[in-house]
């Protein structure tokens, strides 16, 4: 489902999101909606990705070519100050446990500032792709 559904659930005040706890209120169950952990260890309320309902409800709709990343490694916790946007490939990295964000970032500014694939990998200890 997509951010517009989560928008509309949030605008008719049907769903509460609480930003500090990641959980969501119902106003026409009068009470927090039901979690359940999808196969692949993400939480979900009424099939849709708990982290994007926090993050729609702060910031609007994950905008396209970004994805959310939980900070601390954390599928269960969906709370704001846990989740970033990230690219596919960023999110990648950090899934393998490669890299940390920041290393992330700093290896993308050395490329842009122009040092080569075979360098980089040499510097970090990972394979050239």
């Amino acid at each position: 489902m997509s951010d517009v559904y989560i928008l509309d659930k949030i605008r008719s005040g049907e769903w509460v999101p609480s930003l500090d706890t990641g959980q969501v209120y119902s106003n026409s169950k009068k009470g927090n909606l039901i979690c359940t952990e999808n196969s692949r260890g993400y939480i979900t309320v009424s099939h849709v990705l708990l982290s994007h309902v926090i993050w729609v409800a702060a910031n609007g709709p994950v905008p396209v070519g970004f994805q959310l990343d939980h900070i601390n490694g954390d599928k269960m916790d969906n709370r704001l100050c846990n989740l970033r946007l990230v690219t596919a490939s960023e999110n990648q990295l950090l899934a393998n446990g490669r890299f940390t964000f920041s290393q992330a970032e700093e290896i993308r500014r050395k490329y842009a500032d122009g040092i080569g694939v075979m360098q980089l990998s040499r510097d970090y200890g990972c394979g050239h792709s």
